[in-house]
């Protein structure tokens, strides 16, 4: 677990801060590399939940000013459960609970807590948006939908999310259809 006050943060090389990717690892299976500071982890995702969407969903929840939201990847049988938290300085609590049974209900404080880690939100938002764009980029809109099965890629989602960060969308991986992953 990595908590880091504004001093320590400015004095890090800022280009290497923040990395998200997540990628589609097969049919219905996905996998979310996080690296924050330093401190990574990997979780991953089946097609039992729109786990991509969700993310992007509670990041634009934060980014626009809400203060926590709770999503999960599902998985066959267990569960990440991603709890996100901002501070009153735009900072991002980042929390995955991990469960060993999907849909338990079960509180927070019954799972194993395997990352926490603050960053700033907006950063957090931009990784996530390089990793967005390189799904377009493989996939294409058609091609998620494909490889993902059960949900769309987030369109609607990631637009917004290109406006809470100042970046202009992708247009042409979103216009592109006809591509298909491998």
């Amino acid at each position: 677990m990595v908590f880091l006050s504004s001093s320590v943060r400015g004095r890090l090389n800022k280009t290497m801060d923040i990395e998200v990717q997540y990628k589609l690892v097969g049919t219905g299976w996905s996998e979310c590399f996080l690296d924050v500071y330093g401190q990574s982890c990997t979780v991953t995702a089946s097609y039992l939940s729109d786990a991509l969407g969700e993310f992007v969903k509670a990041l634009n929840h934060i980014l626009g000013g809400g203060n926590e939201a709770k999503f999960s990847f599902d998985e066959e049988p267990g569960e990440y459960r991603w709890i996100l938290k901002r501070s009153e300085d735009n900072e991002l609590l980042i929390k995955i609970i991990e469960f060993s049974e999907l849909w338990g209900n079960k509180d927070d404080t019954e799972g194993k807590v395997i990352y926490e880690v603050t960053c700033p939100a907006q950063e957090f938002g931009k990784a996530l948006l390089v990793s967005l764009n390189r799904l377009l980029d493989e996939y294409g809109v058609a091609g998620y939908k494909e490889k993902w099965v059960d949900a769309e890629y987030p369109v609607e989602q990631y637009i917004e999310l290109c406006s809470h960060v100042g970046i202009t969308p992708s247009n042409e991986a979103l216009q592109s259809t006809s591509k298909s992953g491998g």
